[in-house]
């Protein structure tokens, strides 16, 4: 990959970053291809060659990526975390199912504290009520989710929770706390 091909994509990754975007793989070798065709150093195979160059490229320039369902993601560290990443390509991907249930554990473990579950209509998530719906009606049912519980703040507000890092009475308490006790 020449020289000026190289920077472009590195510069779009970091440009991108700066704005909280993730750059796909296709968009890469896309713009990967315009470049190599305008300076007339286009290949037949130049787009199996970008790509096979991408994760190397990544590597050296201390850009980080993450497999997706339609393949790499890549994100400038400097201003993407690898956690922010992650739920950014299961956006992409539309799965929603294993976003909310990452966030609930996370936001269990790290903080702890129970989620908000109308925070995933906001940014970054805008999930509609259908789809948060039907995420909370697997969540109930599926075996692999079994440690997610739910709570209710006074003002009937949902909150989610790990039972594998907040017990039930914490997790009420800091739900009440944050929907209604930090207001009053």
């Amino acid at each position: 990959m020449i020289d000026k091909c190289r920077s472009v994509l590195i510069g779009e990754i970091i440009k991108a970053g700066r704005d909280g975007r993730l750059v796909t793989e296709n968009f890469l070798l896309d713009l990967g291809q315009e470049v190599l065709l305008n300076a007339e150093d286009s290949m037949p195979d130049s787009r199996q060659l970008l790509k096979a160059e991408l994760p190397q490229l990544a590597e050296e320039a201390g850009i980080s990526y993450i497999k997706g369902r339609n393949g790499l993601h890549f994100y400038a560290t400097e201003f993407i975390t690898d956690n922010y990443a992650a739920m950014k390509v299961k956006i992409d991907d539309s799965d929603f199912l294993s976003l909310v249930a990452d966030q609930v554990r996370n936001e269990s473990r790290i903080y702890p504290r129970a989620t908000l579950v109308s925070q995933f209509r906001g940014s970054p998530f805008y999930m509609d009520e259908e789809t948060l719906k039907a995420v909370l009606e697997s969540i109930e049912t599926e075996p692999e989710f079994k440690d997610i519980d739910k709570v209710y703040a006074s003002n009937d507000d949902m909150y989610l929770y790990s039972l594998d890092f907040l017990k039930k009475g914490h997790a009420q308490y800091l739900a009440e706390w944050e929907s209604v006790g930090c207001i009053e």
